[in-house]
């Protein structure tokens, strides 16, 4: 199967979850998210970028933990090009941000070391299916941090097509699973 057929079978599956359950998962994913940043980040002094949940993601931040928390979201600001920019958690909870910000939330710019990315898909190989934009696949070449992927367990295939622009996770979090490079 190409990524193509993939990515409508993910689509198809984020289709059919209910906005309530996507709520419900992603406490489930936020809690696990929040145990393996700690352990990473004991000190809370890490930039963690995310991002603002479009077409049923997982709201990764669904939890206190991420209240003292130094987050950033991308801003689409080229061709396949993204920066940075911190934000607090009452406005990425407020669903104002979209993946090209407004200039009221383009104030600082930072470089994240810890990195929560979305897909429409992910195997349990750690790679990501994206939804073909290849603006994380830019963003990761050269990216030296933490790559952390989230999605709901569903999305989860045996394996996925890659190809050399992908780029690997180093975890992948779930409402059920951790999955984490190495271990199978």
């Amino acid at each position: 199967m190409d990524k193509n057929k993939y990515r409508i079978k993910a689509k198809e599956l984020l289709f059919n979850i209910s906005e309530d359950e996507v709520l419900q998962l992603s406490l489930e994913i936020a809690k696990n998210l929040s145990a393996i940043i700690s352990k990473l980040n004991p000190s809370h002094d890490s930039v963690i970028g995310g991002y603002a949940p479009i077409q049923k993601e997982a709201h990764w931040f669904e939890s206190s933990f991420f209240e003292k928390m130094n987050l950033s979201v991308p801003h689409v600001c080229g061709d396949k090009e993204m920066d940075f920019y911190s934000v607090s958690l009452d406005e990425l909870k407020s669903g104002e941000l979209k993946i090209s910000l407004d200039d009221k939330f383009k104030i600082q710019k930072v470089e994240p070391s810890i990195l929560i990315i979305p897909g429409l898909g992910f195997d349990k190989n750690l790679n990501r299916l994206g939804r073909g934009g290849g603006f994380y696949d830019c963003y990761l070449k050269n990216f030296k941090g933490i790559k952390i992927g989230v999605g709901f367990e569903g999305q989860v295939f045996d394996s996925i097509p890659t190809e050399e622009h992908d780029r690997e996770l180093d975890y992948l979090i779930t409402e059920k699973n951790t999955y984490i490079r190495g271990n199978k």
